[in-house]
């Protein structure tokens, strides 16, 4: 038990005592909580009579109250099997009027949220910029309108000297408008919190702390639930996640987020991208991954199909299949009996021929990829090839037949296959969040997720569409001279009053004796420049940690450039 609630991935024991409608004695019990299992209430041998029978009333079948030394507890929606209780949830404490909302704790947002701010340690104390308020926003879902908001708590102890205790940490908090939260609905909203920020960061998340709350977000009172593969670190560094925190505050966009998540016009989250997270932390054949991945990818594509192909009216549709049932009767009545089997089985097929111009997977997703950017599409370079690998894979997998792989027990073309595969479905995801094609191409170059590392997309299209980097276009000669080079502190001149951009070999030179040089004069290169390549019409020197040449339809990508800019 933890001080701060209930934690859900923790396991342990309560020795509780409570009383049943039924039986006129207190009885002893222990209430057990443990880690990916039910929780249960378990009566002890000396409080129950031989052969007795629990019977719980109405009223207890949804509550019954327990207490230990210190703490009462609300056992909600309750099982009986012999000696055993199965609640569905656990409080500490109990629901009232004023119960409105729900506080979460998810593991890994503290982390990522906070990526900033650092403390500051005296002899005397402890200093931090807090954190600004992450988002406020007022988002209305099925079960009503929520204000969801972001909450820092820190909490800090001075041991002695300058070692402190310190507990930090951010919470969701998510108020109800009108009416107090029950707990079948706050289980619900927590998952799909858990949900939410799972898809946005491409991790498996899980749920740590539930506390039941006012209206004023105070008066918390610990709420537990059993929820699968509770606890464990989502990732060593918040930059393993898929997107960083700071786009979406700049672009000033929680509300957009919350809003298209819980919007009923779109429940492609609830219908297809909660099957997601689940697949970021399968431990399992490989092959089953991938047949899980290119289900939903399926899904997705049936559904984008039904909603953008073309199809015949009901009518049409209908009369239709009447008609081509009737010419398969007539043509039985010439064979005979004989067929009748074969016959129902062409009578089968026709009934289940689908109203549409997209019949099957293939024409479905090919007809997803013209909906899908075309900048983006060269980013995720998916080639034919390609998909028919995944295709071929999940049958295999699903029809327990023998997995072909291109290079017999290397199959690391499989998973470059199947981590490219899974950024498809993630900018899917993140377009549904509301997010642009050049969002999440800047999200791909910033994270260190290991499946867009392994993904190998096309960078140089990820770059351009992102507008992170810049694209100088070089004549022939600058071009070849800067491909003979290393890449790596590459000189260039920029003539403004012409806009024309060339290779240089002296501040090239220059800047790579600087960079090898172990006894540098010059802290920087551009001071190095400066001192080195003297030129009255220099107007600029600046360096530039990244950069594409462009000549024709060919780019080279430098990394490190010195440019000196000319009127």
């Amino acid at each position: 038990m933890n001080k701060k609630g209930i934690e859900f991935s923790d396991s342990f024991e309560i020795r509780v005592k409570f009383s049943l409608e039924s039986l006129e004695r207190e009885l002893h019990a222990t209430l057990k909580i443990r880690r990916n299992k039910l929780p249960v209430l378990k009566i002890d041998s000396f409080s129950s009579e031989h052969n007795e029978t629990m019977n719980l009333s109405e009223h207890e079948y949804k509550e019954i109250k327990c207490r230990s030394e210190t703490k009462t507890y609300s056992l909600v929606d309750n099982e009986v099997y012999g000696d055993q209780i199965w609640p569905r949830y656990i409080i500490r404490g109990r629901i009232d009027e004023t119960t409105s909302g729900i506080e979460i704790c998810i593991s890994g947002i503290s982390e990522w949220f906070d990526q900033s701010t650092y403390f500051q340690i005296t002899d005397s104390e402890i200093r931090k910029e807090l954190p600004k308020k992450m988002f406020d926003e007022s988002v209305n879902t099925n079960k009503g309108r929520y204000q969801i908001k972001s909450n820092y708590c820190c909490n800090i102890k001075k041991i002695e000297n300058r070692d402190f205790l310190v507990s930090e940490y951010i919470t969701i908090k998510c108020i109800k408008s009108d009416g107090v939260i029950e707990s079948k609905e706050a289980e619900e909203l927590s998952h799909d919190i858990r949900q939410l920020f799972s898809l946005l960061l491409a991790l498996p998340l899980s749920i740590e702390y539930v506390w039941f709350i006012n209206k004023e977000g105070g008066d918390r009172k610990p709420f537990y639930f059993s929820t699968p593969k509770a606890g464990g670190k989502p990732f060593d560094h918040p930059y393993e996640s898929l997107i960083h925190p700071t786009l979406i505050f700049s672009n000033g966009d929680w509300g957009k987020v919350f809003n298209n998540y819980f919007s009923h016009n779109n429940n492609n989250f609830k219908k297809i991208w909660y099957r997601l997270p689940s697949l970021f932390s399968y431990d399992g054949v490989w092959d089953y991954e991938l047949l899980g991945y290119v289900s939903v990818l399926d899904l997705y594509c049936s559904k984008y199909a039904c909603k953008s192909g073309r199809k015949l009216t009901q009518k049409d549709y209908g009369e239709l299949k009447k008609c081509l049932i009737a010419i398969i009767d007539d043509y039985s009545a010439k064979i005979g009996n004989d067929y009748d089997d074969v016959i129902e089985s062409f009578k089968g097929g026709v009934k289940g021929i689908k109203n549409t111009d997209l019949p099957t997977f293939t024409e479905k997703f090919k007809f997803m990829m013209e909906g899908v950017n075309v900048d983006f599409r060269k980013v995720i370079n998916f080639s034919p090839h390609e998909f028919k690998t995944i295709k071929k894979i999940r049958d295999s997998a699903a029809h327990g037949l023998p997995i072909k792989t291109r290079d017999d027990r290397n199959i690391s073309f499989e998973f470059r296959i199947k981590d490219k595969l899974l950024i498809l479905l993630m900018y899917l995801v993140h377009r549904d969040f509301g997010f642009s094609e050049i969002d999440f191409s800047k999200s791909i170059k910033r994270s260190l997720s290991k499946f867009v590392r392994n993904a190998e997309i096309d960078k140089t299209e990820r770059d351009r569409l992102s507008g992170t980097v810049p694209f100088y276009s070089v004549d022939e000669d600058s071009f070849r001279s800067a491909s003979d080079t290393n890449c790596f502190y590459v000189g260039l001149k920029y003539f403004r009053s012409d806009d024309i951009y060339k290779f240089s070999h002296s501040v090239t030179k220059e800047s790579q004796g600087w960079i090898v040089d172990i006894n540098k004069k010059d802290r920087n290169l551009v001071d190095h420049i400066k001192a080195h390549i003297v030129d009255p019409g220099i107007v600029d020197i600046e360096f530039i940690s990244q950069v594409y040449l462009v000549w024709g339809n060919k780019s080279i990508e430098l990394s490190g450039a010195c440019m000196v800019t000319y009127e």
